[in-house]
């Protein structure tokens, strides 16, 4: 039996060509071209048109179902629940360290007292 093994050569063509045709066509712009050379004029134009009804109109929709959500949310209520039924924990880590002027203090790290002495 002859089994031959697959050249490397058109395997590595064959992803370099699919390498750049994804990154054509992932692009707007890319696609607008493909279309341009492909389709006439005339088709070109009412598929943008088309495109961009439905981008606005997916936009109106998803707004009118984020308000509606909004507006129905009972704010009150689900502060009073989060407040009778949790523990509210709040933590706070901030650090102001000096340019220059003083490195000492901020060797002291984040866990040392106040009034702890720089290290030596």
């Amino acid at each position: 039996m002859d089994e031959r093994k697959p050249s490397i050569v058109p395997d590595f063509m064959k992803k370099a060509i699919q390498g750049s045709v994804r990154s054509l066509v992932s692009s707007e712009e890319g696609i607008r071209s493909i279309l341009r050379e492909v389709l006439p004029k005339e088709l070109v134009g009412y598929v943008k048109e088309v495109v961009d009804a439905a981008k606005v109109e997916g936009l109106r929709i998803v707004s009118a179902q984020t308000r509606e959500f909004l507006e129905r949310l009972d704010v009150d209520a689900l502060a009073t629940h989060l407040v009778e039924n949790y523990r509210i924990r709040v933590r706070l880590d901030l650090e102001l360290l000096p340019k220059s002027a003083r490195p000492d203090v901020a060797e002291a790290g984040p866990d040392a007292p106040d009034d702890a002495p720089p290290p030596a």
